[in-house]
């Protein structure tokens, strides 16, 4: 007999079933990758009037088994240039995952702020030195 699923999986799974169920309009195809409740993949529309309007972006999100009390990691596979993701392997810098993380934030939190952060760029915490100051 299998052993039932730990608090983890059954938190990862409720969040997937809560955003397939009601999604976020900007985001699509969200699912499972192989079925690992771990490794999660799907598509954000770019926002309209920023410079990714009509670009379909698309992501990989990461747990680990001490999730909720560790944040996810969020990771663009589309080659992004904005200040808050990384140019080489698509790692963002975002408050909500880094040092404003607490257990409560949901996975839906965490996708609209990543879409806010494609609309309002934080020039204070550039992910690479070189993208401090915004192209004029």
């Amino acid at each position: 007999m299998a052993a039932p699923p730990s608090r983890t999986v059954l938190r990862i799974e409720t969040e997937l079933k809560d955003l397939q169920q009601s999604p976020l309009e900007f985001v699509n195809n969200l699912e499972t990758v192989d079925d690992n409740h771990y490794e999660w993949k799907g598509k954000m529309m770019g926002p309209p009037d920023t410079p990714y309007a009509g670009k379909t972006l698309e992501f990989t999100i990461t747990y680990t088994q001490e999730y909720p009390l560790r944040a996810p990691t969020f990771k663009f596979i589309t080659q992004i240039d904005h200040p808050n993701i990384h140019s080489k392997d698509g790692t963002i810098s975002l408050a909500l995952l880094q040092r404003e993380w607490t257990p409560k934030i949901s996975m839906r939190t965490i996708l609209q702020g990543v879409y806010s952060l494609l609309v309002l760029p934080d020039h204070n915490t550039p992910i690479e030195p070189e993208k401090a100051n915004p192209k004029t």
